[in-house]
């Protein structure tokens, strides 16, 4: 277990772990996901990926499995019954190796931004981030709160001035956390190809595809639904890669739904 998963569980009812993308802490759900899903009756459980937020040490060495282990971990320790899972990105392709290999602890799963494995410009890409983003943090941070914006962003957002500027803001001032753990994460995770296991969930998948996202295309999440056996597809509309943060009541809306769908079915 990583020393310090910042564990947070609020609400009563159904449990739901939430997991990160790259790079993010996951007190990001905080600010949407965690009190929407709450209102709506729903116990839910964040923290931090190893490489993330409070969760990262120089010199710790670890692989994929250890991210999807510590899913496990706060299901079968901390939850006391078996859960949903929501990932996004890196926290998708997590969430859905844990539904993999512990049926019996996933109730089901809604992965956004999922993928099987990257396209080799999207591998060369991530293996320069951590170095591109820890040099331009340093002598260029606007231009790097710019670039981030506008691959991870909507049009419709990047085209209303108003909010693309409260975005170019706070992502200057949030930073781009820690690229040591980034790096972790980026060795961990980059260019696996996780289409030999897809077939092999058996638990109900909801893949989501955000409509206007660059960093993983709405194709390669409907090429995840394509695998998984009864998987269920959806894009939400006018969002980027931070979808769940442009379009926060709508992401919402479709994982109450897939779970509440799923726990009378």
């Amino acid at each position: 277990m990583a020393a310090d998963l910042g564990l947070n569980i609020t609400g009563e009812g159904t449990p739901i772990v939430m997991v990160m993308g790259r790079n993010a802490s996951g007190r990001v759900w905080d600010a949407h996901q965690v009190p929407g899903l709450v209102a709506r009756g729903w116990r839910v459980a964040t923290f931090d990926n190893r490489g993330s937020g409070g969760n990262i040490d120089p010199n710790q060495q670890f692989h994929f499995n250890d991210l999807v282990q510590d899913v496990l971990t706060i299901i079968d320790q901390h939850l006391g019954e078996p859960a949903f899972l929501v990932g996004t990105s890196l926290g998708s392709r997590i969430v859905l190796e844990a539904a993999r290999q512990r049926p019996d602890l996933v109730r089901g799963v809604v992965a956004a931004a999922a993928h099987a494995r990257l396209t080799p410009l999207q591998i060369a890409q991530s293996k320069e981030l951590a170095a591109v983003t820890d040099t331009l943090s340093t002598v260029a941070p606007d231009y790097l709160a710019a670039t981030t914006a506008t691959l991870n962003l909507s049009p419709s957002t990047l085209l209303d001035d108003a909010a693309s500027a409260d975005w170019l803001a706070l992502l200057t001032f949030a930073g781009q956390g820690s690229t040591v753990g980034l790096a972790q994460q980026i060795a961990a995770d980059c260019g696996s190809d996780q289409s030999q296991h897809y077939p092999q969930i058996a638990v109900p998948v909801l893949t989501l595809a955000y409509a206007d996202d660059r960093v993983i295309f709405p194709e390669q999440v409907r090429g995840v639904a394509q695998l998984i056996p009864r998987a269920e597809y959806v894009e939400l509309p006018r969002a980027g890669h931070f979808g769940y943060l442009e379009r926060p009541n709508e992401f919402n809306e479709l994982v109450h739904e897939f779970f509440t769908r799923m726990s009378t079915a």
